[in-house]
């Protein structure tokens, strides 16, 4: 007759098992212990980081918890997914504080003060866990001394990370504290991005201050709200299982409406077309980003477009959301709907931006380079009725002018379209590669001097002459340069303006 049996893992083994648990680096460790401080209602969160006491040690203010609370908090598994949270909680799996410790260190200590003054500790170390077994501390003396920050005072929990033997492993013996120092670095820029709805004003009882060795960590808002040009935002509401989730569609400012700062940040370090697509929050914490969920693949015309959504944590297991929180999937019954909209109103309202900034070159009354449309194929032509191409054939002879034609449709026909295609593809928008001048060379500045004494010596006001050299490319991308030119600008004595 089968007989049911326990068969209990053995405690090292499926500690250190535990290690891989998830896809963690740094930055996603780190966010979920964060994750614990917000829902412990912590509004200011600190992270310290030594390499020379290879430890790294994270402290809030949060309400602490009792001793029972601890014991439970330690035990992997401490939570099961499928019960029912409060919708502020950012756990799911009772996972996360173990396994993401244990992704970058061997020793796992939690310190906590709570509201009604109890003082309690517990220890994890991965190199003496038979039987799983766990050192509690219990009462302020024993607390205080491994604590070196503000539970001594006031209420709220510190994690210690010592032995960071997973964090350093993979760096050269000379370049270990370097690789330390990077990571570290780059930990803090992720946070700012993972947490910038918290780190803003969105909400503001519930916004969080966070430093890391002192310094803070700023928000990343990764649709750039505080840019005029960034299109207003359009709402779409979706209902999974009786709960709903928002769809809030952005789109980008296009490159020229940029800052330095916001060009360096937009494109992040995949590049700005995969990072164009879903954004997913669970209670305005990050969990992916980046992704269309096949609905449509990744674009350069639609790489402005960012869609924030906000999914309840009652709908984890809808979306599949991973133990580290770095992964989700689009469920299945909101495939079919999604899709017709993205196509619909997010990728058509993405594309009317550079539709628009190219009509926009075009419509200028001396474009230098002009788009010759046929059956099969499109053309780019040199305008020769651009003022200054047509002012320098003017001046030509017979024999110096048709050279003068042969250079400028050999330039035509050898204009470099596909080098041009792979550096847009490249995505590195900080290149500027159409941008054109940055500012006006003083040969043409003489130049729209001597063309304005002319325009002026036949009876044009100054006012006509700067509006049409304000629909002249490359001065109309210089108004404030072109009509300090031809406000300055003198007739010589004796000449009349007609």
């Amino acid at each position: 007759m089968p007989k049911v049996i326990q068969n209990i893992p053995v405690a090292e083994d499926f500690m250190e098992t535990a290690r891989s648990f998830g896809n963690y680096d740094l930055a996603s460790a780190l966010a979920d212990l964060i994750d614990n401080s917000i829902t412990a209602g912590a509004r200011n969160i600190e992270i310290i980081a030594e390499f020379e006491k290879d430890e790294i040690r994270i402290v809030d203010d949060g309400k602490g918890i009792t001793q029972a609370e601890l014991i439970r908090a330690m035990r992997l598994g401490s939570q099961n997914p499928r019960d029912e949270r409060k919708e502020d909680d950012l756990g799911r799996f009772g996972l996360g504080l173990k396994t993401a410790s244990f992704s970058q260190a061997d020793k796992l200590t939690v310190l906590t003060h709570s509201q009604n003054g109890e003082f309690n500790g517990a220890l994890w170390d991965l190199n003496n866990c038979d039987n799983f077994e766990m050192t509690l501390f219990e009462g302020f003396e024993e607390v205080t001394s491994l604590s070196e920050t503000s539970i001594k005072t006031q209420p709220g929990t510190e994690v210690i990370w010592k032995n960071l033997t997973r964090l350093k492993t993979g760096s050269e013996e000379d370049s270990i504290e370097a690789d330390f120092n990077d990571t570290v670095n780059a930990a803090k820029d992720e946070l700012g991005l993972v947490f910038h709805r918290y780190l803003d004003d969105e909400v503001p009882n519930e916004k969080i201050k966070l430093t890391l060795n002192g310094s803070k960590i700023i928000s990343h808002d990764p649709y750039f709200r505080t840019n005029k040009a960034t299109q207003k935002p359009k709402s779409h509401k979706e209902i999974l299982a009786g709960k709903e989730i928002k769809f809030t569609q952005f789109t980008l400012p296009y490159f020229s409406k940029l800052t330095g700062t916001e060009k360096l940040k937009i494109g992040g370090k995949e590049g700005i077309v995969k990072n164009s697509g879903f954004y997913i929050y669970r209670k305005r914490r990050l969990i992916i980003r980046g992704t269309w969920f096949k609905l449509v693949p990744h674009s350069e015309l639609y790489k402005l477009s960012r869609v924030m959504v906000d999914i309840p944590n009652a709908l984890d297991d809808q979306w599949k959301i991973t133990v580290d929180k770095s992964g989700a999937q689009l469920p299945g019954a909101l495939k079919k709907r999604l899709s017709q909209w993205v196509k619909q109103s997010v990728v058509k309202r993405s594309k009317k931006v550079f539709t628009h900034k190219a009509n926009q070159e075009l419509k200028t009354a001396g474009p230098i380079w002009e788009r010759k449309s046929r059956a099969d194929k499109d053309e780019y032509k040199i305008s020769q009725k651009h003022p200054l191409i047509e002012g320098f054939a003017f001046k030509l002879n017979g024999e110096d002018k048709k050279s003068f034609e042969q250079i400028i449709e050999l330039i035509e026909k050898c204009l470099p379209v596909h080098d041009i295609h792979l550096a847009v593809s490249e995505d590195d928008v900080t290149k500027e590669i159409f941008q054109g001048y940055v500012e006006l060379p003083s040969e043409l500045i003489d130049w729209i001097k001597t063309q304005s004494i002319e325009y002026l010596k036949s009876g044009k006001s100054k006012q006509e002459i700067i509006e049409y050299f304000n629909s002249v490319q490359p001065f109309s991308d210089f108004p404030e340069h072109v009509l300090d030119c031809i406000q300055s600008i003198r007739l010589p004595e004796g000449v009349i303006n007609n």
